[in-house]
C-alpha cells in the first residue's frame, strides 16, 4: 500500500514544521503509519475553541483529510453536518476544486476549511443557522450544487450534465445536455470542458451510482 509520507519525506517534514510553527495548540502525531493532527483549534474573535483531530489519509495530499470534533461539544447528527462515521462533512465532493484545490497546504486547509467549518458550527450553536447557509445531505446536496452552478432546477438537464462529466471522453458532435437539440460543439461544449477540469469523472460517477 502506498503511504504518502514514506514516498515523500520532504512533505512529511513540511507538515511537521507547519503544525509546529503555525498552530501552537495543535500537535503532530503518528500512529501505525497514519499521521494525525490533534489539539485545540482556537477560533478568531474570541469565539472559543474546539478539540479536533485531523487524519491525513494514505494518499495525502490527493485526498481531503478527515476531520473530527473530539471534545463532545457538537451533536453527532445530520443537522450539525457530522457523518454517521463521526467525521465532519466539510463540503460536498463536487466542491473539492473550490475548497481543496491542487496545491493546498496543511496550513491552508486548517486555516480556511477547518476553521471556517467550526466558525459555522459555533454560529449554528448560537443561532441554529449556518453562517453562509448549508446544503442538504447526500444526493440532494450535490444536486443543489449543480443547480447553483448551471443556474437551472431542471433535474433532467442536471443529470445529463453529470453523465457527461462521468464519461472518460466527450465528443463535440453529440447532442447537448441542455435540451436545445443542438450539437454540443455549437452549444455548451466550453462550459462542459471547464467543469470536466474541476470535477473528476469518478466524482461524477459516485453521484450517479
Amino acid at each position: 500500500m502506498k503511504i504518502w509520507h514514506k514516498d515523500n519525506p520532504a512533505l512529511l517534514e513540511a507538515v511537521k514544521n507547519s503544525i509546529k510553527e503555525d498552530f501552537s495548540t495543535l500537535h503532530f502525531v503518528m500512529e501505525n503509519d497514519i499521521v494525525y493532527i490533534r489539539g485545540a483549534l482556537h477560533l478568531p474573535e474570541n469565539l472559543g475553541f474546539y478539540s479536533i483531530e485531523v487524519e491525513l489519509l494514505n494518499d495525502y495530499p490527493d485526498s481531503v483529510p478527515l476531520v473530527w470534533e473530539t471534545g463532545g461539544k457538537i451533536k453527532r447528527d445530520g443537522k450539525h453536518h457530522i457523518w454517521t462515521t463521526g467525521n465532519c462533512c466539510l463540503f460536498v465532493e463536487e466542491e473539492t476544486f473550490r475548497y481543496y484545490p491542487e496545491g493546498t497546504t496543511i496550513k491552508d486547509f486548517i486555516q480556511k476549511v477547518v476553521t471556517g467549518h467550526f466558525i459555522n458550527q459555533k454560529h449554528f450553536e448560537l443561532t441554529e443557522k449556518w453562517l453562509d447557509g448549508d446544503r442538504s445531505h447526500g444526493l440532494e446536496g450535490k444536486l443543489e450544487f449543480y443547480e447553483e452552478e448551471l443556474k437551472t432546477k431542471n433535474r433532467y438537464t442536471i443529470f445529463r450534465f453529470i453523465q457527461n462529466l462521468a464519461k472518460d471522453y466527450i465528443k463535440d458532435y453529440q447532442i447537448c445536455f441542455c435540451g436545445s437539440k443542438k450539437k454540443l460543439g455549437n452549444c455548451h461544449f466550453r462550459l462542459l470542458r471547464e467543469y470536466r477540469k474541476k470535477i473528476k469523472p469518478e466524482i461524477a460517477r459516485r453521484t450517479l451510482y
